[in-house]
C-alpha cells in the first residue's frame, strides 16, 4: 500500500473517494461570498434548514450566510425536526475513504449533520489527512479537542438491512462537501 506524499495526491484521493461514497464534492476559494454563492445553489427556495455555528473553520465564512431565508440558527425542536438542510463544518477530512469529521458541540453540528435530507459540509483542504489514525497525531485538531465527541461521516447515510438500498434512513440522504482551497 502506497502512503500519498504530497498534499495535491491527498486532496486528489479524497475528491475521488468522497465521490465514490455518494457525496458531491465541489472546489471552492476561501472566500465567504465564494461559499455563499456555492451553497445557495444548494438551497431549494422555501425549504428550512440549520446553520451550526462552526467549531473549527473561521466564523467569517459563515456570515453571509445568515442571510439566507429560512435558515436557522437556534432552532427549537420543531425546527430540527423539520430542517431540509444543515449546514457544518468539519475539522477533519480522510483521503483514504472520503470521509468528513464534525464535532458534536453545543453548536449544532451534530443535529444539522444528521438530522436533515441534506447535509451540507465545509473543510479546508488543509485539514485533509491520509487515514484516520493520522488525526491523533495533528496538534491542532487534538488540541481542539474535537475528537471528544465526533461524528465520521462518509457519503450520505445508506442502509441495505431490510434489502434494498435505502438511502436519508440513518441521517441524510444526501452530502454535499465543499473543499475550501
Amino acid at each position: 500500500m502506497r502512503i500519498m506524499t504530497s498534499r495535491s495526491e491527498l486532496i486528489e484521493q479524497f475528491l475521488r473517494e468522497a465521490e465514490r461514497s455518494g457525496a458531491s464534492v465541489t472546489a471552492v476559494i476561501r472566500d465567504s461570498e465564494k461559499v455563499y454563492d456555492t451553497i445557495k445553489t444548494l438551497i431549494p427556495d422555501g425549504t428550512t434548514g440549520i446553520l451550526a455555528a462552526p467549531d473549527h473553520l473561521d466564523p467569517a465564512l459563515f456570515d453571509p450566510l445568515r442571510q439566507i431565508s429560512g435558515i436557522r440558527e437556534n432552532p427549537d425542536d420543531n425546527t430540527l425536526e423539520s430542517a431540509w438542510y444543515g449546514i457544518t463544518d468539519a475539522f477533519a477530512g480522510i483521503a483514504r475513504t472520503g470521509s468528513v469529521c464534525v464535532a458534536v458541540t453545543d453548536g449544532l453540528g451534530g443535529s444539522a449533520s444528521l438530522f436533515s435530507e441534506r447535509h451540507i459540509v465545509l473543510v479546508d483542504s488543509t485539514d485533509i489527512v491520509y487515514r484516520p489514525a493520522d488525526l491523533l497525531q495533528s496538534d491542532e485538531i487534538t488540541s481542539g479537542g474535537y475528537l471528544n465527541n465526533m461524528v465520521m461521516i462518509t457519503g450520505p447515510s445508506a442502509t441495505a438491512d431490510m434489502g434494498e438500498l435505502v438511502k436519508g434512513v440513518h441521517g441524510p440522504g444526501e452530502l454535499y462537501i465543499i473543499l475550501l482551497e
